[in-house]
């Protein structure tokens, strides 16, 4: 898909970035490939037992494997990459774990985007509070770690990051036939 969009829609490699949980033999595919293709990597946590529990593609390949793999990438394309970082009231927001997140990213070319969890119904996690948002950009930033906060959008109609999935009460999976009753 990606020869497609960069050569049969003529969009620049450099303006495609490719969205990643941490699969390493991806990474590694994109590094070796010769477009200068962006990668963001969606981290949520710093550390592997709470990075487990929130993305659980971390058992496979943990935290030393996927940063090697982020290493062998930014030396073959010289280009930073995105950290997407999902900031949960309580699990994910503490300054302990800020100085964890700039400690691993210290020695690559990175920038963190703090997104504001986008509650999710069935769910009790709720999103951090905005001051303590603040407070764990600022311990980021004391620490040279580029970050900003990206202002959610499209909670109104559950579009928002992390909310697009089958709402399974009066839906079937895709391919199973209309939840409707139509063809």
């Amino acid at each position: 898909s990606l020869s497609i969009l960069h050569a049969g829609f003529g969009f620049g490699a450099r303006r495609i970035t490719v969205s990643t949980v941490g699969l390493v033999p991806g990474i590694l595919a994109l590094a070796a490939r010769p477009e200068p293709f962006r990668l963001a990597v969606s981290l949520h946590a710093p550390e592997h037992a709470l990075r487990e529990m929130l993305v659980p593609v971390e058992r496979r390949y943990p935290l030393p494997e996927l940063f090697a793999a982020l290493h062998a990438y930014q030396e073959a394309k010289g280009r930073r990459i995105t950290f997407e970082y999902t900031m949960i009231d309580r699990v994910n927001d503490s300054a302990e774990l800020a100085q964890s997140l700039a400690d691993l990213l210290q020695d690559l070319d990175g920038f963190v985007n703090l997104i504001p969890y986008n509650p999710i119904p069935g769910r009790d996690w709720k999103p951090s509070p905005p001051d303590r948002i603040a407070a764990f950009l600022q311990a980021l930033e004391s620490r040279g770690v580029e970050a900003a906060v990206r202002r959610p959008r499209g909670q109104d109609i559950a579009a928002a990051c992390g909310q697009l999935r089958l709402d399974r009460e009066g839906m079937e999976s895709p391919g199973s036939g209309d939840a409707q009753g139509g063809p």
